[in-house]
């Protein structure tokens, strides 16, 4: 939820798609885009000041695709080029300065990050494989991936990964837990160590 209470979502009307934000409390309607593109799968910053979507114009040649990010008012855009594949889980990281988000790609689906603090202009693809599951460990430092049947932790800054476990299938203790996966007011519960 955004700050407020406001929850983000697409609307489609008139064969267009745009983002729009409802304040609960003040029961506002609030439209954040105003273009021809499809705007999708907006979420919200951890702070409820930023909200992150796709944006896809399909008729272009070729297929334009970008992330863009902006404050409730509109103000603070950035956007960054997804280079013709779609955006999609698109996942703040904690402190509300990184986004991570996957796209197909040429070799299955890649894990692509943009530095929303340097400008949030360029995405950069950190790896690649399927299938590819992710997410953020405190503080924005690291990522823990999945992908295929090895664990990886990744440091964005450097733009490296190390492996974790080298080789053959995940043990189901080890499966990491995805921030949609705990509800407000659950508490985690620890699902193993990493090696």
């Amino acid at each position: 939820f955004g700050n407020g209470g406001a929850i983000a979502f697409t609307l489609w009307q008139e064969g267009n798609a745009d983002i729009y934000a409802l304040n609960q409390a003040e029961r506002q309607l609030v439209r954040l885009t105003f273009d021809p593109a499809v705007d999708r799968q907006p979420t919200w910053s951890p702070s409820g000041e930023r909200v992150a979507w796709a944006e896809i114009i399909s008729d272009a040649t070729p297929l334009s695709t970008a992330l863009r990010t902006a404050r409730i008012d509109g103000g603070g855009a950035t956007s960054a080029d997804a280079e013709g594949y779609p955006p999609f889980y698109i996942h703040w990281g904690p402190g509300g300065t990184r986004l991570a988000y996957l796209s197909n790609w040429t070799r299955g689906l890649a894990l692509r990050t943009v530095d929303i603090a340097g400008g949030g202009s360029q995405a950069v693809t950190l790896g690649q494989g399927q299938p590819y599951y992710f997410d953020w460990a405190p503080g924005e430092r690291r990522r823990l991936t999945h992908v295929g049947a090895g664990r990886r932790a990744s440091d964005p800054a450097r733009h490296r990964q190390r492996p974790r476990r080298p080789g053959g299938h995940p043990r189901q203790d080890l499966r990491p837990v995805l921030h949609h996966q705990v509800r407000e007011g659950h508490r985690a519960r620890p699902v193993g160590r990493l090696r």
